[in-house]
């Protein structure tokens, strides 16, 4: 077979997340300009739906069809789902002739599946199965040298603008499981019901492309639409102090005791908040030298030892008093919780006491992982500390956001590339909050809930 697809099928294969965008919710009388229309707000995929009125109750397209679409738009990736009863190799033929770039099938409606993959394959077209609401999954371990993607159905396959079955997900996790256990990269996509409310829940259950028709075509902005579709898959990094919470009188108490034990006087709890920030070390030179621009290098480190002894044994006492979380935290917590995001908590606070306050705050269990300072040997503003939280949970660094209070946190985000928030509330010094260069500045924790609820 000649061939003159000029496409590169492969290049979604290389990406941590795709949308693939579903032409059977696009006008169909104005096809080519919301084709055009979906290319430039940057979908990745556009899904072509064959359904021939036996498989499924309803009649969509042709290979004429998809041919027609191919010359028109001969850089785009189509993929080509065949809700075809009784198919046979000519039927795939067609669509492979007319520029199908992926085809998957339901197993149900074929009587070769190892076959008709290997068909599809041999014509330099992606294969992929399809399952059903109802189709186990153990069939695919004798497939996976075949696969190179699972299309998983969250509705049943017929009509657009269905609500997922939430039930499905469950399958994706399995599917995963397996995938990981033959150690098959297989692209899983699901088909049904997605839209920003449910995306996040989609990737943590494993999938990593995902058909959107109502929640793209059914949008005027499709830029805007895609934008709040990307904008669900992102993971969530705070700071501790001064983001989550006010725990200034704790740290006051801790220090003053500190301070009383080394013979010093004792500090204001306003010049305390001051001087939070950059770790244990630069908050006990500070109230030690009462310098806020302190040379930690040449401090007296028995003197800076000694102290930290004491604080320790003085902030294990404060740890359970003296703190508030802001309004909105723990509401906004489970919010995200519920969308699916994942949560963690990037502290320059000692480890060893970073999980306890969380559990003396009532919000531990919200969140998947918390690090503190002694844990790595360098903390914010060096990047690596956030690195190591993103590449330990197998985060992108562009599906991240860090969310701090700090000139620390920023740099933080900056060098390691994710979004930030900064807040104009907490502990910043004497910086002036609205001149950093964050991705957003708010003054209050609900602004940055509404930001996933839009």
């Amino acid at each position: 077979m000649e061939e003159n697809r000029i496409f590169d099928p492969n290049i979604v294969f290389m990406k941590k997340y795709s949308f693939a965008g579903s032409i059977l919710s696009a006008d169909l009388l104005n096809l080519e300009r919301d084709v055009t229309a979906a290319i430039e707000a940057g979908i990745d995929i556009i899904h072509f739906d064959v359904m021939d009125f036996h498989f499924v109750p309803n009649l969509t397209f042709g290979p004429a069809f998809l041919k027609a679409l191919r010359k028109k738009f001969p850089d785009t990736i189509f993929d080509v789902h065949l809700m075809v009863d009784d198919l046979t190799e000519a039927m795939v033929y067609e669509f492979i002739q007319a520029g199908a770039s992926w085809i998957s099938f339901h197993p149900e409606a074929v009587l070769h599946v190892d076959r008709m993959l290997s068909f599809i394959k041999s014509h330099n077209v992606k294969a992929g199965v399809v399952l059903n609401p109802a189709t186990a999954p153990q069939f695919l371990r004798y497939l996976w040298d075949k696969l190179d993607f699972i299309l998983v159905m969250t509705v049943n396959p017929g009509f657009g603008g269905q609500k997922m079955i939430d039930a499905c997900l469950q399958k994706v996790s399995d599917i995963k499981a397996m995938a990981i256990e033959a150690k098959n990269n297989v692209i899983i996509e699901v088909d049904g019901g997605v839209d920003p409310s449910n995306v996040a829940r989609c990737i943590q259950a494993g999938a990593n492309c995902f058909v959107v028709g109502n929640a793209f075509f059914g949008q005027k902005d499709k830029a805007l639409a895609l934008a709040n579709l990307n904008k669900a898959i992102e993971d969530l990094v705070f700071d501790l102090d001064g983001t989550l919470a006010n725990t200034v009188g704790q740290l006051t108490k801790a220090v003053n005791a500190t301070l009383i034990s080394l013979k010093r006087e004792p500090l204001d709890c306003k010049v305390v908040a001051l001087y939070v920030g950059n770790g244990l070390n630069y908050l006990l030179a500070r109230a030690l030298s009462r310098d806020f621009n302190v040379n930690l290098d040449n401090f007296d480190k028995d003197l800076l030892n000694q102290a930290r002894v004491y604080f320790k044994e003085h902030y294990a006492k404060a740890l359970a008093y003296d703190f508030e979380l802001y309004d909105d935290v723990e509401s906004s917590l489970k919010f995200f919780k519920e969308k699916g995001l994942k949560l963690f908590v990037l502290s320059n606070k000692p480890h060893q006491f970073v999980i306890p306050l969380l559990e003396y705050m009532g919000i531990s269990q919200y969140i998947d992982e918390a690090l503190g300072s002694e844990v790595l040997e360098y903390k914010k503003p060096d990047p690596r500390t956030l690195q190591y939280l993103l590449d330990k949970h197998h985060i992108h660094n562009d599906e991240a956001m860090m969310v701090g209070d700090s000139i620390n946190d920023l740099l933080c985000a900056i060098n390691a590339k994710v979004k930030s928030v900064i807040f104009t509330y907490g502990y910043h010094g004497n910086d002036d909050v609205r001149s950093f260069k964050a991705d957003y500045i708010f003054d209050k924790f609900i602004q940055l809930k509404q930001l996933f609820e839009d």
